[in-house]
């Protein structure tokens, strides 16, 4: 299903920037478990509590080895203020990969605002989350489905019950989504958006 949202951004934006932007977006959150406000901002004005583009860092030869990483500091649920690591790593096995979506989205972003957020728009103005939510709800109803059983956070919904059919233990899922607790329980679907 996430596969069949990310090919309808070809349709639903309105420019090759925004579908570029949108990929990487819907890949990273479903991938790395975001939350929306994790990654859009609330208001045009609260960029500074959103993942920044000086928090991604590619390693060396990134497009050959495969691996980007990203550091986070502030958490929803964080109580030991230590900065956690999330790690993307090439899927070529995958007809959509979130570190070859991320590193085309930062070909056309550019480095030349490395201090603003990550994803943003070419006049450097952050996603929110409102626009975040207008796009997606574009391409459910682009893709016929029923915009009132999804939302933002059926990506992360769909991060945890996909790991979860993959068989990966309660302490993985708990780590890889940043839960303190077994929480994450609750969002075990049978129904959820599958990806990969």
């Amino acid at each position: 299903m996430l596969h069949e949202l990310i090919s309808s951004l070809g349709h639903t934006t309105g420019s090759a920037y925004q579908c570029t932007l949108y990929t990487a977006m819907f890949l990273i959150a479903f991938s790395s478990f975001f939350r929306v406000g994790e990654i859009a901002a609330r208001t045009k004005g609260s960029v500074h509590s959103i993942l920044q583009f000086s928090q991604l860092q590619f390693l060396p030869n990134a497009h050959e080895s495969g691996m980007a990483k990203i550091t986070i500091s502030e958490l929803k649920h964080n109580t030991s203020n230590r900065p956690f690591e999330i790690i993307i790593q090439r899927e070529d096995s995958q007809p959509f990969c979130p570190l070859n979506a991320l590193i085309q989205y930062c070909m056309v972003r550019g480095s030349g605002s490395g201090n603003g957020p990550l994803f943003g728009f070419p006049d450097a103005s952050p996603v929110t989350v409102g626009q975040f939510n207008t796009e997606l709800h574009r391409c459910l109803i682009f893709c016929g489905l029923n915009v009132a059983h999804y939302k933002s956070h059926s990506l992360r919904i769909g991060a945890a019950s996909h790991t979860a059919e993959m068989g990966f233990t309660d302490a993985q899922i708990t780590t890889l989504g940043r839960w303190k607790s077994d929480a994450f329980r609750l969002y075990i679907r049978n129904d959820s958006l599958h990806a990969n």
